[in-house]
């Protein structure tokens, strides 16, 4: 089921989820915004992502830009904020011009992934020697985990797989290097663990206390 929290298999859970677009707001208040959000917010938002370089930093990582990175070590995930934003205004209102610019988007994240799943442009090309030595003040698992909330987020909405599937190679990749772990690590990989697992339904993706942070990997990890 395409839920923004799927607990229809929970044992526990006393409510069970609609469809993300089987409630949607048709008042005087909410809709004009909601309208306003997929006209206006989210193409300007567009534009700023192009002018700031956060698109330039995944076509550099992919091989179709040439140059120095450009910003914060952490502007990918406001590439995966946009997108999260963008899946769920689409869930109910569909909009080619956006979908468009967030297919494009998609594009070049997926063209930036290594090989091996990886995918964290500022530690491409000659910081890949620095992955995972400084998971505190770097927020290479905080980008990790916006990048999973998006890909879930526009799985639900739009059915499209290809950011899914590109965050769960990510989360292997990251399985593998950390696991059997502790329960440390920045939170918003933690929570994205959950419906991550409900999307894929795949052995190995279950969220669980004891994940991420390995004791054979030398990273400074922060709570």
């Amino acid at each position: 089921m395409a839920t923004v929290a799927d607990t229809s298999r929970s044992p526990y859970a006393k409510l069970r989820p609609v469809p993300v677009g089987a409630t949607c707001l048709e008042d005087d208040f909410w809709a004009p915004r909601l309208e306003m959000l997929r006209k206006a917010t989210l193409p300007s938002q567009h534009s700023l992502l192009e002018e700031t370089g956060r698109m330039f930093n995944f076509r550099r990582a992919s091989g179709r830009a040439e140059g120095e990175f450009s910003g914060f070590y952490f502007n990918d995930s406001d590439v995966y904020k946009w997108l999260e934003a963008a899946g769920f205004a689409l869930a109910c209102s569909p909009d080619e011009g956006l979908r468009g610019m967030a297919q494009g988007v998609i594009s070049e994240v997926s063209a930036a992934q290594d090989a091996d799943g990886y995918l964290d442009t500022y530690f491409a090309l000659d910081r890949k020697a620095d992955r995972w030595r400084n998971l505190r003040d770097l927020h290479e698992l905080y980008c990790a985990g916006h990048l999973i909330q998006a890909a879930v987020a526009f799985h639900r909405a739009t059915g499209d797989r290809e950011l899914l599937d590109a965050a769960t190679s990510f989360a292997d990749n990251i399985v593998g290097v950390f696991a059997p772990a502790s329960s440390r690590g920045h939170r918003d990989i933690r929570r994205s663990r959950w419906p991550s697992w409900s999307s894929t339904d795949r052995p190995g993706t279950e969220p669980t206390s004891t994940w991420p942070a390995s004791s054979s990997t030398s990273a400074d990890v922060g709570s």
